[in-house]
């Protein structure tokens, strides 16, 4: 078995059953709503820290001042979590994709054998 690979990666490797490809779809469509949700979630920190809060017109200047800081230090922090988090789901997606390069052609291979075998059992009746 490889190293560092997943479970489905190594079967894989020893199979070539559909339900393996049907999995990494799956894998590859949670992946892909991952990244929406990501993207959403940057876009609300930067609307958040862009956006005048009303309430803190109340507080005294050096308060204001304190306040902003914080906002943006923790929305930078947020931001760094976020493409963090995008590179990491962007090489998941790599390694989801390589695996169903290496599924596709053991899947038609199989395929074909069964579709070979299918017809040599018509051809006999």
């Amino acid at each position: 078995m490889l190293l560092n690979s997943s479970p489905q990666e190594g079967k894989v490797i020893k199979s070539s059953d559909m339900l393996i490809t049907r999995e990494f779809h799956v894998i590859r469509a949670h992946l892909l709503h991952y990244e929406t949700l990501l993207e959403d979630f940057s876009e609300s920190v930067q609307f958040i820290f862009n956006t005048r809060n009303p309430a803190q017109d109340w507080y005294r200047d050096g308060q204001k001042e304190k306040d902003r800081q914080l906002l943006e230090k923790e929305s930078n922090n947020l931001m760094i979590e976020i493409k963090r988090l995008q590179s990491s789901r962007g090489m998941q997606d790599m390694r989801v994709k390589n695996v169903m390069n290496l599924v596709r052609p053991c899947v038609q291979t199989c395929l074909s054998h069964d579709d070979k075998n299918a017809r040599s059992s018509v051809s006999l009746i």
